[in-house]
């Protein structure tokens, strides 16, 4: 590090002050945060240019600190295997597809119990599904009550209300907040 232990830093406003406060490994070029995680996940303190405060994970802050239009959908994917790598040019912007292809074809979430449990359980919903999309649109096209809807189909008048407001087996290409796309 550039600057003497337990000096005052202030929040990060650039590119080189993110750089200032990693250690940097000569071998892959990562540029390893050692001040605040959240986990192992750097959490850095950045000052806008209107001078306000925010707080962001690591890979993020490069990002923008790198000059990326950063929207809530825009997801930091990294180049790198190190966690803890703040160096912009070790994180590219993409789609939550794009960060989901990364995610597969990295292998990190692959032999965990945890997403192994999830699975099976969402196998198992699916074979006790008592609806289909055909059910879906017979409810929805019906004039009887969701009570009546209810008994017929053997579900909770709740899963008839979600199936007539679209929450649940919603056609395709209908969003829920401006009807057909």
């Amino acid at each position: 590090m550039v600057h003497k232990v337990g000096a005052y830093l202030g929040g990060v406003r650039t590119v080189e002050c993110l750089r200032q406060r990693s250690v940097i490994d000569d071998v892959t070029g990562c540029w390893h945060w050692r001040l605040a995680t959240e986990g192992n996940v750097p959490k850095v303190s950045l000052i806008l240019p209107d001078g306000s405060r925010t707080s962001m994970r690591g890979r993020r802050a490069a990002l923008f600190l790198a000059g990326a239009k950063l929207r809530p959908a825009v997801f930091a994917i990294p180049r790198c295997k190190s966690a803890d790598c703040v160096n912009p040019d070790h994180v590219w912007p993409g789609t939550r597809a794009q960060h989901g292809k990364w995610l597969s074809s990295d292998g990190r979430l692959r032999n965990q119990p945890s997403r192994a449990a999830a699975n099976q359980r969402a196998k198992r919903a699916r074979k006790n599904m008592k609806l289909s999309i055909e059910k879906a649109r017979e409810i929805r096209a019906s004039t009887e009550t969701q009570s009546e809807l209810a008994r017929r189909f053997g579900v909770s008048q709740a899963v008839i209300w979600s199936v007539v407001h679209g929450r649940l087996w919603r056609e395709p290409g209908v969003s829920i907040f401006n009807g057909p796309t």
